[in-house]
């Protein structure tokens, strides 16, 4: 059995998880799992908007990062690492879901609310939160990708410019742009047809 306790969040603690990988506890490999799963699933979530997709891709990208595991230089920061990892994934499944992504009609959301006080205000709220992710999903990748990460993720400008493999000074410009293109996005999808 493993010897490991659940550890706090934390690189140290992620890197002593991944040297008792490496050196042969792949049962360790677990506290990453636990750790990191809801993270991956709502990172994949985000750009392919569909559960059952992203429970998918979450698998993947963890069988993933175990495989490559022995690429990974204990000299860097873990997370950075695993983002890459789920970032190339979540575009591979991202592009070929793209043709086929299902989207539930508002009246089957609000199926299970009928007795709800005010379904026009729960209409709305879905709406707007499938206006906003249709938005995002509709930038270009290099705006999308930081869009996700800040917002959705809520990383730092610093992880984001290690992940991307681009300066700080890049990453706030493509969310600046990404920003502008998304308000632009929401009011012209929101101005009154006929």
């Amino acid at each position: 059995m493993n010897h490991f306790e659940p550890l706090p969040s934390g690189e140290a603690q992620d890197l002593a998880v991944v040297s008792e990988v490496l050196h042969g506890n792949a049962e360790a490999f677990r506290l990453i799992v636990d750790r990191y799963k809801e993270m991956l699933f709502r990172l994949s979530f985000s750009f392919l908007g569909n559960r059952e997709d992203a429970e998918e891709c979450t698998q993947d990208i963890l069988m993933r990062a175990f495989r490559y595991l022995h690429r990974f230089s204990l000299e860097k920061r873990f997370l950075p690492w695993l983002y890459s990892i789920a970032l190339n994934h979540i575009k591979t499944s991202y592009a070929r879901n793209q043709r086929k992504e299902a989207r539930h009609s508002a009246w089957e959301r609000l199926a299970d609310v009928r007795n709800c006080p005010d379904p026009q205000e729960i209409l709305e709220t879905a709406q707007s939160r499938e206006a906003i992710r249709t938005a995002v999903a509709s930038l270009p990748r290099s705006l999308r990708e930081p869009i996700v990460l800040h917002y959705y993720e809520e990383l730092r400008v610093v992880t984001i410019a290690e992940i991307l493999g681009v300066s700080e000074a890049n990453v706030k410009s493509k969310l600046l742009r990404g920003r502008r293109r998304l308000k632009k996005i929401l009011e012209d999808g929101a101005t009154p047809s006929g």
